[in-house]
């Protein structure tokens, strides 16, 4: 009987925490460092769970019932129909893969480029054709999805965030400010619903097809191995989202930023520079470019897969 290695499961967690993990798990943890402040730790649980853990269950979910239009059957045909696709357009070409294509040239080529309006037009023109350009060759194949995400994209995201978190642990210590309206008043609440901002447990609703295909690839054709991985995948990735989320609240947390923000791209630019001065900046560009590229490559591939069947 057919089976995976402990290395290609752990490399299968790592394919689905990459194309979860996007410019939204960046921004939003940040913020709510940020504003959190002393009470980031309550703040960022909430977060977690509705990010991580509606995610985790639903993969786990999918895993069970088999696909997710079986999932969907059982409440009702005509929403097995209308409820996938809502989320298709939700997290395609609806808000999530413009939204990513966008802040990924914000954060990453914008800010190196002359600050006039006919540079920022022909800049934004020639990166949306390089980097979709990019996502569709990644996504065209999604058997080498891990290959090409698993191994490589995800240990450079894991490693740059490391790279910050280590660097911050070299900094003065500086007392968290006090938490502002609402994480001051309800913080597990209001991070929960910013952890629901990401969508990410939509994505994990659609991303179970991938690995069904992954599956045929691989020749793994028992149903009960197949459940137990597909749970393994999921909880591999929710566990890395977690660590990446406590140590990005954390980082938002420590900031030196007078007054408020309304952005946590802002909290992050300034931290950034704060660690590593113009180097942060490169960093910082290079960490939104590889997070945007990695989810977009996710969305196009469960969108191309599920057209083609």
């Amino acid at each position: 009987m057919k089976q995976l290695t402990k290395k290609e499961i752990l490399f299968f967690g790592f394919t689905l925490f990459s194309m979860l993990f996007g410019a939204g798990n960046l921004i939003f943890p940040a913020y709510l460092g940020n504003a959190a402040g002393d009470n980031v730790w309550q703040a960022v649980t909430g977060f977690i769970i509705s990010d991580a853990g509606l995610a985790i269950l639903g993969f786990i979910a999918i895993a069970n019932a088999g696909t997710s239009d079986i999932l969907a059957n059982r409440v009702h045909s005509t929403f097995a129909f209308l409820f996938p696709l809502a989320i298709y357009l939700a997290i395609g070409p609806g808000l999530a893969i413009p939204r990513a294509g966008s802040l990924a040239y914000e954060m990453g080529i914008k800010p190196f480029l002359p600050h006039t309006g006919t540079a920022a037009s022909v800049g934004l023109l020639v990166f949306t054709i390089i980097f979709f350009s990019l996502v569709f060759w990644f996504a065209k194949s999604p058997s080498k999805l891990v290959d090409r995400v698993g191994k490589i994209l995800t240990p450079i995201l894991l490693i740059l965030i490391f790279t910050v978190f280590v660097k911050s642990l070299f900094m003065d210590a500086v007392p968290l400010k006090n938490a502002v309206s609402p994480y001051k008043e309800n913080p597990v609440i209001r991070g929960f619903l910013d952890g629901y901002q990401t969508m990410d447990g939509l994505c994990a609703f659609i991303y179970g097809i991938i690995f069904t295909n992954l599956f045929t690839v691989k020749k793994i054709t028992n149903r009960s191995l197949q459940i137990k991985y597909l749970i393994s995948f999921g909880l591999i990735s929710g566990i890395l989202l977690s660590i990446c989320y406590i140590i990005i609240a954390y980082l938002g947390a420590k900031a030196l930023i007078p007054g408020t923000v309304d952005h946590g791209a802002v909290v992050l630019s300034i931290v950034m520079t704060q660690l590593l001065g113009n180097g942060g900046t490169v960093l910082l560009a290079v960490l939104f470019s590889v997070a945007c590229l990695s989810v977009c490559i996710g969305l196009v591939a469960s969108s191309l897969f599920k057209m083609r069947n």
